[in-house]
């Protein structure tokens, strides 16, 4: 763990809705991956879920992401369009962030390198 990032592009998919050939440096807004942050997210991984406390962290495959930045695996495969029922189409399968799926728990995790608290 992690898989090789060179397969980021078949499971991660990034449209962005706007102006083509968005350079990286706007893109750290809102996606980024940070080195650090999964290797956390693996080591509580590997303590909390019985399916991946077997599992080790492979140092080869996390140097492979960035330190604090977008993959460029993403960035090569990342797809750009002006149609804003796309952003509709491509969110229609996804549950709200509103919705609470935690309970009441209060739990800080990384996911796929970026801080997100619940």
């Amino acid at each position: 763990m992690p898989p090789s990032a060179k397969i980021l592009a078949s499971v991660i998919g990034v449209i962005i809705i706007g102006p083509k050939n968005m350079p990286e440096r706007t893109m750290l807004g809102y996606f980024r991956v940070r080195r650090d942050c999964v290797r956390e997210a693996l080591w509580w991984l590997f303590d909390h879920n019985s399916l991946y406390a077997d599992n080790e962290i492979s140092d080869q495959r996390l140097a492979e992401l960035p330190e604090n930045g977008v993959p460029r695996e993403i960035l090569e495969s990342t797809r750009y369009s002006d149609d804003i029922k796309q952003l509709e189409r491509s969110r229609a399968g996804y549950v709200n962030e509103d919705d609470d799926v935690s309970g009441d728990l209060d739990v800080n995790y990384c996911v796929a390198g970026m801080f997100v608290g619940h």
